[in-house]
């Protein structure tokens, strides 16, 4: 769900003469590589809870993962994508960095300078007079965009010292052998900061679009919107979950049995989720006017 309103609100911004083509290739870049390879995992998920009986039955299954592992170097390898995705971002914070206003971020990298050197409560990292996580605070969508926005911002400001700071007591000089070949070390950062990017983008995107609907119909459809903002916590907290090492290792998150609450979390938001299940499916249903069990396509 998450991943596909990102795209859809990708492709609603290609009229919009406000928006370059630069941020435009680079949200494109971005998520078709993470969406690709997303779909590759997803899938096997799929295959293994179908087991062996509904591998039989449900037999596209197969099709639809050798189309995805095409997809991952179709239309530009992904590797190479978030090298394109990560020279924006950095080029972006070369300039602003270098600029007679250091501290004053615009466009794409704007969130960093609302970034506080705490979580919008104290007490949600654990310690220093605080408590662990709690459930309620895990639950805080202003928390995971936090953790969100400050992963990114880590991860580029490590990659521009890298290639901008100094090496042997020496300025790393731009396009040079030097600065190439470590930037060719660092590939694996940029993929990193690719998939830091997508994340808070696909939140951001997420949030924007509940807010419109809460804007029109939260008055009359409370549970649609409770439902939606649960998905973006799930979806927020599964990614997390997925690089919960960096969270940990960079004093974001805190507190012993860190990843028993996260996953207690997910697991609760997801039996929240779970009733709902089958509205939530259908949304990506044939349309009846392509389905021939349905109806005639002539």
């Amino acid at each position: 769900y998450a991943l596909d309103l990102a795209h859809k609100m990708i492709a609603d911004l290609l009229g919009n003469s406000t928006i370059s083509k630069e941020v435009i290739h680079s949200y494109s870049s971005g998520f078709k590589a993470i969406t690709s390879w997303t779909s590759v995992e997803s899938l096997q998920l799929a295959r293994e809870v179908l087991g062996g009986q509904g591998l039989r039955l449900c037999n596209r299954i197969p099709m639809l993962l050798n189309h995805a592992d095409l997809i991952t170097t179709g239309e530009g390898d992904n590797t190479v994508l978030c090298q394109q995705v990560t020279k924006f971002l950095l080029a972006k914070y070369h300039a602003t960095i270098k600029s007679a206003e250091p501290s004053n971020f615009k466009g794409e990298l704007s969130y960093i300078n609302h970034l506080t050197s705490q979580p919008p409560t104290t007490s949600l990292l654990g310690g220093n007079g605080g408590t662990d996580n709690s459930s309620v605070e895990l639950n805080s969508i202003a928390f995971h965009q936090w953790l969100l926005e400050k992963r990114e911002y880590i991860l580029i400001k490590t990659l521009h010292s890298r290639l901008y700071g100094r090496m042997d007591d020496e300025l790393i000089e731009p396009n040079t052998e030097r600065w190439f070949s470590n930037w060719n070390q660092s590939l694996p950062l940029c993929k990193m900061i690719t998939k830091a990017n997508v994340d808070r983008l696909t939140q951001s995107f997420f949030l924007h679009k509940i807010n419109q609907l809460a804007s029109t119909f939260g008055s009359t459809d409370t549970n649609t919107i409770t439902m939606l903002k649960n998905l973006c916590r799930l979806d927020t907290l599964f990614q997390i979950q997925k690089d919960l090492g960096f969270f940990i290792n960079n004093g974001l998150l805190i507190g012993e049995s860190k990843w028993i609450q996260l996953q207690d979390e997910i697991t609760h938001l997801s039996r929240d989720i779970s009733p709902h299940s089958h509205l939530l499916t259908e949304a990506f249903a044939i349309p009846n006017k392509f389905n021939p069990l349905q109806n005639s396509i002539e």
